[in-house]
C-alpha cells in the first residue's frame, strides 16, 4: 500500500512554501491524517505549527515534507539546518551511484 501525499487544496505561486500552520488549517482532520502517516500525534503537529513546540527533529521534518507533498518544506520547519547542502549531497550521491551502475 503506497503512502499518500496530502497536497494543498489551493493554488500556490511558484516558490511559495506553506507554514505547517497554514497547511494544517486547510481541512478538518488533515492533522490527524498527516500524523497517522508519519507516526506522531495530531496534537504534536498542532503544537509544532503554533510554536508551542519549537523544533521537530530532522527525521520528522523530512517526514512532514514528504507527507505534504513538498507544500511544507524542511527549511520552514528547521531553518537552522543546511538543507541545501543535504539535498545537493544526496543528488551527487545518486549521480555517482548511477555512473557506477548502482
Amino acid at each position: 500500500m503506497g503512502k499518500t501525499a496530502y497536497r494543498c487544496n489551493f493554488w500556490l505561486p511558484e516558490g511559495r512554501v506553506l507554514t505547517l500552520l497554514e497547511y494544517l488549517k486547510q481541512a478538518r482532520g488533515l492533522a490527524a491524517q498527516i500524523a497517522a502517516q508519519i507516526g506522531t500525534s495530531p496534537t504534536y503537529l498542532w503544537h509544532l505549527a503554533s510554536g508551542r513546540k519549537k523544533r521537530p527533529d530532522v527525521a520528522l521534518c523530512i517526514a512532514i515534507e514528504r507527507a505534504t507533498g513538498g507544500a511544507v518544506r524542511c527549511e520552514e520547519l528547521r531553518p537552522g539546518v543546511d538543507w541545501q547542502y543535504l539535498r545537493t549531497s544526496r543528488q551527487q550521491d545518486e549521480s555517482i551511484n548511477q555512473d557506477n551502475g548502482g
